[in-house]
Protein backbone atom coordinates (compact mmCIF):
# COMPACT_ATOMS: atom_id res chain seq x y z
CA UNK A 1 0.00 0.00 0.00
CA UNK A 2 2.89 2.49 1.08
CA UNK A 3 4.54 1.38 -2.65
CA UNK A 4 1.52 2.39 -4.72
CA UNK A 5 1.47 5.96 -2.45
CA UNK A 6 4.76 6.77 -3.20
CA UNK A 7 4.54 6.11 -6.93
CA UNK A 8 1.52 8.04 -7.28
CA UNK A 9 3.12 11.03 -5.37
CA UNK A 10 6.51 11.05 -7.53
CA UNK A 11 3.71 10.42 -10.92
CA UNK A 12 2.14 14.17 -9.57
CA UNK A 13 5.90 15.43 -9.52
CA UNK A 14 7.09 17.43 -12.70
CA UNK A 15 10.38 15.64 -13.52
CA UNK A 16 13.60 17.21 -14.63
CA UNK A 17 13.24 16.13 -18.05
CA UNK A 18 10.02 18.17 -18.55
CA UNK A 19 11.42 20.96 -17.34
CA UNK A 20 14.91 21.02 -19.56
CA UNK A 21 12.84 20.41 -23.12
CA UNK A 22 11.01 23.41 -21.65
CA UNK A 23 13.83 25.34 -21.44
CA UNK A 24 15.10 24.56 -24.93
CA UNK A 25 11.88 26.73 -26.59
CA UNK A 26 12.48 29.04 -24.25
CA UNK A 27 16.05 29.49 -25.12
CA UNK A 28 17.21 29.75 -28.94
CA UNK A 29 20.68 28.58 -29.39
CA UNK A 30 22.88 31.02 -31.35
CA UNK A 31 24.03 29.93 -34.23
CA UNK A 32 27.18 30.76 -36.41
CA UNK A 33 27.47 32.02 -39.69
CA UNK A 34 27.99 29.40 -42.13
CA UNK A 35 31.52 28.54 -42.92
CA UNK A 36 31.55 29.67 -46.63
CA UNK A 37 29.96 32.75 -45.51
CA UNK A 38 33.06 33.60 -43.20
CA UNK A 39 35.36 32.26 -45.76
CA UNK A 40 34.18 34.44 -48.50
CA UNK A 41 34.61 37.30 -45.92
CA UNK A 42 38.46 36.43 -45.02
CA UNK A 43 39.08 36.50 -48.68
CA UNK A 44 36.72 39.92 -49.35
CA UNK A 45 37.91 42.20 -46.86
CA UNK A 46 41.94 42.23 -48.33
CA UNK A 47 39.67 44.06 -51.16
CA UNK A 48 38.21 46.56 -49.41
CA UNK A 49 39.02 50.55 -50.18
CA UNK A 50 40.52 52.78 -47.60
CA UNK A 51 36.95 53.61 -46.67
CA UNK A 52 36.08 50.43 -44.79
CA UNK A 53 39.29 50.17 -42.68
CA UNK A 54 37.04 50.29 -39.52
CA UNK A 55 34.84 47.36 -41.16
CA UNK A 56 38.42 45.39 -41.89
CA UNK A 57 39.53 45.58 -38.30
CA UNK A 58 36.21 44.37 -37.38
CA UNK A 59 36.37 41.15 -39.04
CA UNK A 60 40.30 40.99 -38.17
CA UNK A 61 38.96 37.84 -35.99
CA UNK A 62 36.36 37.21 -38.26
CA UNK A 63 34.46 35.83 -35.09
CA UNK A 64 31.59 33.03 -36.50
CA UNK A 65 28.62 34.53 -34.11
CA UNK A 66 29.32 38.24 -34.75
CA UNK A 67 26.56 39.24 -37.43
CA UNK A 68 26.38 40.70 -40.69
CA UNK A 69 25.94 44.84 -40.30
CA UNK A 70 24.16 45.15 -43.77
CA UNK A 71 22.88 42.50 -45.79
CA UNK A 72 21.92 42.44 -49.34
CA UNK A 73 18.17 42.81 -49.91
CA UNK A 74 17.47 41.99 -53.29
CA UNK A 75 19.62 40.61 -56.75
CA UNK A 76 20.64 44.01 -57.50
CA UNK A 77 21.70 45.41 -54.13
CA UNK A 78 25.87 45.81 -53.15
CA UNK A 79 27.04 45.19 -49.82
CA UNK A 80 30.83 46.37 -49.47
CA UNK A 81 31.74 42.61 -50.00
CA UNK A 82 30.07 42.18 -53.38
CA UNK A 83 31.09 45.44 -54.78
CA UNK A 84 34.98 44.04 -53.30
CA UNK A 85 34.43 41.05 -55.34
CA UNK A 86 33.94 43.05 -58.90
CA UNK A 87 36.80 45.21 -57.60
CA UNK A 88 38.70 41.75 -57.48
CA UNK A 89 37.45 40.34 -61.06
CA UNK A 90 38.39 43.52 -62.62
CA UNK A 91 41.54 43.41 -61.70
CA UNK A 92 42.08 39.85 -62.50
CA UNK A 93 41.18 40.70 -66.16
CA UNK A 94 43.59 43.64 -66.57
CA UNK A 95 46.12 41.89 -64.49
CA UNK A 96 45.97 38.94 -66.65
CA UNK A 97 45.59 41.13 -70.16
CA UNK A 98 42.13 39.02 -71.33
CA UNK A 99 40.84 40.26 -74.93
CA UNK A 100 38.47 37.41 -75.40
CA UNK A 101 35.64 37.02 -73.37
CA UNK A 102 33.38 33.95 -74.18
CA UNK A 103 29.93 33.92 -72.47
CA UNK A 104 28.80 30.11 -72.16
CA UNK A 105 25.92 28.50 -70.86
CA UNK A 106 27.24 25.36 -69.44
CA UNK A 107 24.67 22.55 -68.17
CA UNK A 108 25.18 19.71 -65.54
CA UNK A 109 27.87 17.91 -66.33
CA UNK A 110 30.40 15.37 -64.25
CA UNK A 111 33.19 17.04 -62.49
CA UNK A 112 35.86 14.95 -64.36
CA UNK A 113 34.82 15.79 -68.08
CA UNK A 114 34.12 19.56 -66.87
CA UNK A 115 38.17 19.18 -65.60
CA UNK A 116 39.01 17.60 -69.04
CA UNK A 117 37.59 20.21 -71.33
CA UNK A 118 38.95 23.44 -68.79
CA UNK A 119 42.60 21.60 -69.29
CA UNK A 120 41.89 20.76 -72.66
CA UNK A 121 40.35 25.27 -73.29
CA UNK A 122 44.37 26.01 -71.37
CA UNK A 123 46.50 24.13 -73.40
CA UNK A 124 44.43 26.38 -76.68
CA UNK A 125 45.22 29.35 -74.52
CA UNK A 126 41.53 29.74 -72.65
CA UNK A 127 40.45 30.25 -68.97
CA UNK A 128 37.21 29.15 -68.16
CA UNK A 129 35.74 30.58 -65.24
CA UNK A 130 32.42 30.99 -63.12
CA UNK A 131 31.61 33.96 -61.14
CA UNK A 132 28.49 35.01 -59.83
CA UNK A 133 26.06 36.94 -62.15
CA UNK A 134 25.28 39.16 -59.62
CA UNK A 135 28.72 40.12 -59.98
CA UNK A 136 29.33 40.01 -63.50
CA UNK A 137 26.14 42.29 -64.13
CA UNK A 138 27.92 44.85 -61.71
CA UNK A 139 31.12 44.48 -63.92
CA UNK A 140 29.26 45.10 -66.95
CA UNK A 141 27.03 48.24 -65.79
CA UNK A 142 27.60 51.36 -67.67
CA UNK A 143 29.74 49.47 -69.95
CA UNK A 144 29.55 48.41 -74.02
CA UNK A 145 29.06 45.03 -72.60
CA UNK A 146 25.35 46.21 -70.69
CA UNK A 147 23.55 44.81 -73.04
CA UNK A 148 24.95 41.30 -72.14
CA UNK A 149 24.14 40.99 -68.67
CA UNK A 150 20.85 39.37 -69.11
CA UNK A 151 22.69 36.70 -70.39
CA UNK A 152 23.98 35.90 -67.32
CA UNK A 153 22.46 33.45 -64.39
CA UNK A 154 23.71 30.78 -61.93
CA UNK A 155 24.99 28.12 -65.18
CA UNK A 156 26.78 31.27 -67.16
CA UNK A 157 30.54 30.36 -67.33
CA UNK A 158 33.21 32.32 -69.43
CA UNK A 159 36.23 31.68 -71.40
CA UNK A 160 38.88 34.04 -70.94
CA UNK A 161 41.61 34.60 -74.00
CA UNK A 162 44.54 36.93 -73.90
CA UNK A 163 45.11 36.52 -78.08
CA UNK A 164 42.56 38.04 -80.54
CA UNK A 165 43.76 34.61 -82.23
CA UNK A 166 41.91 32.35 -79.40
CA UNK A 167 38.45 34.13 -81.07
CA UNK A 168 38.42 31.10 -83.34
CA UNK A 169 39.37 28.29 -80.13
CA UNK A 170 36.27 29.57 -78.68
CA UNK A 171 34.07 29.01 -81.00
CA UNK A 172 35.57 25.41 -82.54
CA UNK A 173 36.12 24.65 -78.47
CA UNK A 174 32.62 25.07 -77.65
CA UNK A 175 31.28 23.47 -80.83
CA UNK A 176 33.37 20.40 -79.42
CA UNK A 177 31.44 19.88 -76.32
CA UNK A 178 27.34 18.95 -76.24
CA UNK A 179 26.97 20.44 -72.80
CA UNK A 180 28.69 24.17 -73.51
CA UNK A 181 26.62 26.66 -75.48
CA UNK A 182 27.89 29.76 -76.86
CA UNK A 183 25.67 32.73 -76.15
CA UNK A 184 28.11 35.90 -77.38
CA UNK A 185 31.59 36.55 -77.84
CA UNK A 186 33.78 40.15 -77.25
CA UNK A 187 36.93 41.14 -78.75
CA UNK A 188 38.82 44.34 -76.78
CA UNK A 189 35.70 46.72 -76.39
CA UNK A 190 33.43 45.09 -79.26
CA UNK A 191 30.63 42.57 -79.23
CA UNK A 192 31.65 40.24 -82.13
CA UNK A 193 28.19 39.32 -84.20
CA UNK A 194 27.35 35.70 -84.40
CA UNK A 195 27.34 35.14 -87.91
CA UNK A 196 30.96 36.62 -88.34
CA UNK A 197 31.76 34.14 -85.56
CA UNK A 198 30.53 31.47 -88.05
CA UNK A 199 32.83 32.88 -90.71
CA UNK A 200 35.94 32.80 -88.69
CA UNK A 201 35.85 28.73 -88.63
CA UNK A 202 36.35 28.83 -92.34
CA UNK A 203 39.57 30.13 -91.77
CA UNK A 204 42.85 28.93 -89.91
CA UNK A 205 43.37 32.24 -88.09
CA UNK A 206 42.06 35.44 -88.00
CA UNK A 207 44.89 37.76 -90.19
CA UNK A 208 43.36 35.72 -92.80
CA UNK A 209 40.12 37.58 -92.05
CA UNK A 210 41.85 40.61 -92.26
CA UNK A 211 42.82 40.70 -95.22
CA UNK A 212 39.84 39.40 -96.85
CA UNK A 213 38.00 42.26 -95.42
CA UNK A 214 40.52 44.61 -96.18
CA UNK A 215 40.35 43.42 -99.78
CA UNK A 216 36.62 43.73 -99.89
CA UNK A 217 37.06 47.18 -98.67
CA UNK A 218 38.87 47.98 -101.21
CA UNK A 219 36.30 47.21 -103.87
CA UNK A 220 34.00 48.90 -102.10
CA UNK A 221 35.10 52.24 -103.51
CA UNK A 222 35.84 51.19 -107.23
CA UNK A 223 32.48 49.95 -107.35
CA UNK A 224 30.59 52.70 -105.10
CA UNK A 225 32.38 55.29 -108.44
CA UNK A 226 30.88 52.60 -110.72
CA UNK A 227 27.52 53.11 -109.25
CA UNK A 228 27.40 56.58 -108.96
CA UNK A 229 29.12 56.95 -112.19
CA UNK A 230 27.19 55.00 -114.48
CA UNK A 231 23.99 56.76 -113.88
CA UNK A 232 25.82 60.31 -115.25
CA UNK A 233 27.13 58.57 -117.56
CA UNK A 234 23.35 56.89 -118.87
CA UNK A 235 22.07 60.55 -118.89
CA UNK A 236 24.65 61.82 -121.03
CA UNK A 237 24.26 58.88 -123.57
CA UNK A 238 20.57 59.67 -123.47
CA UNK A 239 21.32 63.14 -124.28
CA UNK A 240 23.40 62.26 -126.85
CA UNK A 241 20.90 59.51 -128.71
CA UNK A 242 18.34 62.16 -128.19
CA UNK A 243 20.43 65.16 -130.32
CA UNK A 244 21.35 62.71 -133.07
CA UNK A 245 17.79 61.79 -133.56
CA UNK A 246 17.01 65.46 -133.48
CA UNK A 247 19.53 65.78 -136.19
CA UNK A 248 18.67 62.97 -138.11
CA UNK A 249 14.84 64.28 -138.33
CA UNK A 250 15.91 67.58 -139.09
CA UNK A 251 17.95 66.36 -142.28
CA UNK A 252 15.20 64.33 -143.03
CA UNK A 253 12.98 67.47 -143.37
CA UNK A 254 15.72 69.49 -145.30
CA UNK A 255 16.00 66.60 -148.04
CA UNK A 256 12.16 66.74 -148.52
CA UNK A 257 12.17 70.51 -148.67
CA UNK A 258 14.84 69.89 -151.43
CA UNK A 259 12.56 67.85 -153.51
CA UNK A 260 9.77 70.08 -152.73
CA UNK A 261 10.95 72.72 -154.29
CA UNK A 262 11.88 71.92 -157.54
CA UNK A 263 8.28 70.30 -158.30
CA UNK A 264 6.90 74.02 -157.56
CA UNK A 265 9.39 75.83 -159.90
CA UNK A 266 7.70 73.23 -162.48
Amino acid sequence: MLRRVAILNNASVPSASCTRSASIYRFIRPKPRPYRRRLYEEVMKEQFPKELAKEKERLVENDPYVLHPVLPQGPDVYDQYDLAEVEMVKNWIKTEGFRVLGICQVYHVEGRDYWLASNQFRTKGLEIKKFRGKTMRKLFQGTRFDALSTLFDDNTYVLYGKDPETLRQVVIGTDKYNWITLLAATLDDQIIPMNLLGRIVRYKSISELGRDTFQLLQRVPHELLNNLSSPALGFTNTLDHMSREQNTEGEAEKSELEKTEPEKAE
